[in-house]
């Protein structure tokens, strides 16, 4: 596996709640990736920069919620100040390319 040879670590800047967060933390102890799953938990926004500067891949979920529809999530706009690679779903890519 890919981790094995390279150490490769999934940083969630912020918390997961809910089913999600019942969902990964399975998933999380199931495979064995306690050190290679993070979450910063709540930051202030200041902290946020720094955070995501260490990272290398940037990673947007967006989804279609009604205030998604009419605004860029702020994640794209630290992802281009820190020259992070940011990658998205579908829905974003459409919406950057009409904007």
């Amino acid at each position: 596996m890919v981790r094995s040879k390279h150490p490769i670590q999934l940083r969630i800047i912020g918390d997961v709640y809910g089913e999600e967060k019942k969902w990964l933390d399975s998933y999380v102890n199931t495979h064995r990736m306690e050190g290679e799953v993070v979450r910063t938990g709540w930051l202030d926004y200041r902290q946020v920069g720094p955070v995501i500067s260490e990272c290398h891949i940037g990673l947007i979920g967006y989804d279609r919620r009604p205030n998604h529809v009419v605004a860029a999530p702020n994640k794209l706009f630290n992802y281009m100040l820190l020259r992070n690679t940011g990658y998205s779903t579908k829905s974003l890519q459409r919406y950057l390319k009409n904007t």
